[in-house]
C-alpha cells in the first residue's frame, strides 16, 4: 500500500471513521514507517487544537464596517419598479401582437368539423355571427 493510502487511513483514523481491520493494518505501518508516523502525529495535534478552539464572535462594529463597504446598489430593491413596467409593458405588447391576428381567423370552418363517423359536418353546433 503506498503512503497516501495510510495518510487517508490516518485522517479516517483521527476522526474516528476507521474500522477495525484497516485500524490494525494502519498500526502496524505506523510501527515501521517514521515518516507516516510523523504526518500521524502532527494530524493528531492539529484535530486537537482545532478541537479545542472557539469559534470567533463577529462584533457590531465589523459588520457595520462591511455593510458601508457594500455598495449602495446592492442595498437597493432587488427589480425597482422603473425597470417592472417597461418590461411588463413590452410582454403584453408583444402578447397583443401576437394574439389579436389569432383572434380575429377562425381557428376551424364549418367544413372541417366533422361527426364521429366522419361522415357529415356538425353545422348544428356552430352559430356563424355574419
Amino acid at each position: 500500500m503506498e503512503h497516501e493510502a495510510y495518510r487517508d487511513l490516518i485522517s479516517l483514523a483521527c476522526d474516528g471513521r476507521l474500522e477495525k481491520s484497516d485500524q490494525d493494518r494502519l498500526d502496524g505501518h505506523l510501527k515501521e514507517c517514521g515518516q507516516c508516523r510523523e504526518f500521524a502525529e502532527a494530524v493528531k495535534a492539529a484535530s486537537a487544537s482545532l478541537q479545542n478552539a472557539t469559534a470567533p464572535r463577529s462584533s457590531e462594529a465589523f459588520v457595520q464596517s462591511v455593510m458601508d463597504r457594500l455598495p449602495a446598489a446592492a442595498q437597493e430593491e432587488p427589480l425597482p419598479l422603473r425597470i417592472l413596467v417597461p418590461v411588463f409593458g413590452a410582454a403584453l405588447a408583444m402578447l397583443l401582437i401576437v394574439w389579436t391576428p389569432m383572434a380575429k381567423t377562425a381557428i376551424a370552418g364549418p367544413d372541417s368539423l366533422v361527426t364521429a363517423n366522419f361522415d357529415e359536418p356538425q353545422l348544428e353546433l356552430w352559430e356563424w355571427a355574419p
